[in-house]
Order: structure tokens, then sequence, then C-alpha cells
């Protein structure tokens, strides 16, 4: 692994601890968020682990994709950009399901990427998060100040850059476009150190928000 992404795996601790030391001023889908960090951390140790020691670790992106994508599918609901009607959400939500499934068991089998599932869940959460990141702007509510829009600008790029990655790796793998891989994964390496960095001042913006209103009241 490269020097930049043994940097990029662990970058996550940033907006982890930032959002530790602000927990108390938290909102509730900011909360949420936090958990799934840690979560998704935790799922990205253990890869790393199994990774180290030769052992194939594609199964852990197989169950954890549906847990993801209803985790941060409900915390756009959360925040209020999801009006999507009950059935439409649980029909979402089954079909991510019922994808992860017939992948991992006739398509792709667990010890190979789930593209189809991670496509899946890219394109649905870069719409909602999109749809809700709209709404916000169209209220003239200032992006770089509001932890939810710093997170949504920081999911639509991790999840467009993660699909374009994996969509080049599935096309363009072999040894003459080797470089042009390498290239385009160095990219979405920077672009997910980036999210991390604005996941982490998501957190301060709320630190700060929170430290305003206490001196205000």
């Amino acid at each position: 692994m490269s020097q930049l992404g043994v940097i990029v795996n662990y970058s996550f601790l940033i907006p982890l601890l930032l959002g530790v030391l602000s927990f108390s001023h938290h909102a509730k889908g900011v909360r949420v968020f936090l958990y799934y960090l840690l979560a998704s951390g935790l799922v990205a140790i253990y890869s790393i682990v199994l990774g180290s020691q030769g052992t194939n670790n594609l199964h852990s992106v197989h169950f954890f994709a549906p847990i993801e994508f209803v985790w941060l599918y409900l915390l756009v609901h959360l925040w209020g950009g999801v009006k999507h009607t009950r059935l439409v959400q649980a029909l979402l939500i089954t079909g991510m399901f019922v994808i992860a499934i017939i992948s991992g068991r006739y398509i792709h089998g667990l010890q190979q990427y789930p593209l189809i599932p991670v496509l899946y869940e890219a394109t649905v959460l870069v719409f909602v998060m999109g749809t809700h990141l709209t709404q916000r702007l169209a209220n003239r509510y200032v992006w770089y100040r509001e932890p939810d829009m710093l997170i949504s600008i920081g999911l639509i790029l991790y999840f467009s850059i993660m699909a374009v990655t994996r969509l080049s790796f599935n096309a363009l793998m072999g040894e003459s476009t080797m470089g042009l891989l390498i290239s385009i994964y160095h990219v979405f390496l920077v672009v997910s150190l980036l999210c991390n960095l604005m996941y982490g001042w998501a957190f301060w913006q709320m630190r700060l928000k929170g430290r305003k209103a206490l001196a205000a009241s």
C-alpha cells in the first residue's frame, strides 16, 4: 500500500476525533453520522488487517454496503431531505438488500468486488444527498457553515468518485491501461482525504454553533 493510501485509510480518525470533541453540541443527524463514521472506520481497519495477512477482504464490502446504504439514506430522511413515500423508501431499501444478496450469491461472489450493489448504492445516495443539498442552497444557507451540507457534499464527492473509479477498473483493467488506472486511483484517494477533512470541519462547525448558542443563553 502506498504512503498516500495509508494516510487516507486512517484519515477517518480526524473527523472521528473532532466528532467526539464536539459530541455534546451535536444535532441528532450529525450524531448519527458520527456513529456511521465509527462503524465504517472499524470495517476499514478490519479490511486492512485481512489484506495485510494476504486474506481476501472483499466480503466486508458485500456485508457492509447494504448497512451503509440504509444508514445514510435514513440520515438524509432525518434531515428532511428525502420526500419519498414510505412505499418508495421500502422499495429502495429492499432493492439494495436484494441486489446485494444476488450479487454475493450468484454474480460476483464474496471473493470479488460487488460492483452492481455499490453502483446502486452510489446512484441513490448521490441523488438524495444532491436533492437535500439543492433544497438547502435554495433557502440561502451558507454551505461551509452548515454541518449537514458539508457532510452531504462530502458524501456526494466520495460516492461519485468511488463509482467512477470502480467502473474504470472494471472496464479498463489491463497492462496497457495500468498507468491510467493508478492515476484514477490516486485521484480517488485525494478526494477521499478531502471528504474526511470536510466531515471534520462539519463537526467543528457543530461545536462552534453549540458554543455560540450557550454564550447567547
